[in-house]
Order: C-alpha cells, then structure tokens, then sequence
C-alpha cells in the first residue's frame, strides 16, 4: 500500500475515534453555563416585576420613564421604532448620517449592564422597599455579584470549546486530508486494489462524505 494511502486510513481512523469526542465537546454546554442560561431568562420576569415595585411607590415620571426603558433593553426590545425606507431616503437628501442603533443589546455583559443601572436608580429611589425579598436592594446586589461571577466563569470555557470546534473542523472538513478527501482516495485505492465488482468495493462504493459550505 503506497505510504500516501496509509497516512489517509490514519487520517480516518483517528476521526472515526476522536470526532465523537470532539463533537461531544464541541456541542454540549457545560453546566455552569447551562444555569447561567436560566439565570439570565428569569431576569425578564423580575424586572418587570421591579419596575411594578417602583410604580407603586415613585410618582417621579423620569424614574418610571428611565425604568421601563431599561427593563425593555433587557428584554430587548427597540425603544424607539426603525425608520422606514422612506424617511431613511428623506435623511439621506437632507444630507443628515442615517445610523440606527441595534435594538438587541441583550447579550449578558450588557444585561448585567442594564440590571446594574435599575439597581442604581432603585437605590436613589427613597421609598423603594418592596416586601418581597427577591425584589429588595440586598437581594438584587447578590443577584448581580453571582450573575457578574458566573459570567466570567463561563466565558472561561468558552476558548476550549472554540479550540474544540476548530480540532473537529481540522480532522472532520479539511480540503485535503479531511474525511471526504480520504474517504475519496480510499475508494479510489480499494476499487483499483480489489476491482469494482469485487465485495470489497461493493461494501464502500455507496458511502458518501460531503464537507459542509462555509458560511
């Protein structure tokens, strides 16, 4: 067997016995950030809840106002409606910059952002104490903290999962030495090797790899 072929059947060999590991790795969450997930979806329900709290007390309509503004950028809703067509045109004419802003800054550095802005306006807030405790300045500070916490330890993991993704890219798609190229030369050895109606060939002629399209 030429020295060629048998690099290629180690080729396939080692991504027949490491690719479900590095695919494993490469798709599972870890369960730290499996909880930092839950953490961060229960945030939506508790500010609204926050800013009901602080309705109920604050008659100060910028608070109200600064509130609920903030309480839609964690959810992530646009606070101001995307200019059509025709007005982004009827700028442009005027010779004014069109730039709009992306309505989703809910990515969780900018919620940890937004919460820790509530938390501020809520203590500058005189008459914000709500009986519930999950709802309390003490409560929301530790919710933070760990939220803060949890965050950078999560994005810890995420360059060995990165460097996971781009191992089972290397051994899985690669051009040349990826498992369709090999697979490719493989047949090509065996249907030579054996002859095509051999049962040998036959076992492999209907196997097909394909190498996924970069987006």
């Amino acid at each position: 067997m030429k020295p060629e072929i048998e690099i290629i059947m180690g080729c396939l060999k080692l991504t027949y016995y490491e690719s479900p590991f590095l695919e494993k790795t490469a798709r599972e969450k870890p369960e730290p950030g499996k909880k930092l997930v839950q953490m961060f979806m229960s945030i939506d329900p508790l500010s609204t809840r926050i800013v009901n709290a602080l309705k109920a007390v604050d008659d100060n309509p910028r608070n109200i106002e600064a509130a609920a503004a903030l309480n839609k950028k964690l959810k992530g809703v646009r606070l101001t409606a995307k200019k059509t067509d025709e007005e982004k045109q009827s700028l442009a004419a005027a010779g004014k910059t069109v730039k709009e802003v992306s309505a989703a800054q809910t990515s969780y550095d900018n919620k940890i952002e937004h919460l820790s802005q509530l938390l501020m306006l809520l203590k500058s807030t005189t008459g914000y104490q709500p009986n519930e405790p999950e709802l309390q300045i003490p409560a929301l500070e530790a919710l933070i903290k760990k939220l803060k916490a949890d965050n950078a330890q999560v994005a810890k993991t995420a360059a060995p999962l990165g460097s996971a993704r781009m191992a089972r890219n290397k051994i899985m798609y690669n051009k040349t030495t990826g498992i369709s190229a090999a697979a490719g030369l493989l047949k090509a050895y065996i249907k030579s090797a054996f002859g095509a109606s051999s049962p040998e060939y036959k076992q492999i002629s209907g196997l097909r790899f394909s190498t996924p399209t970069s987006k």
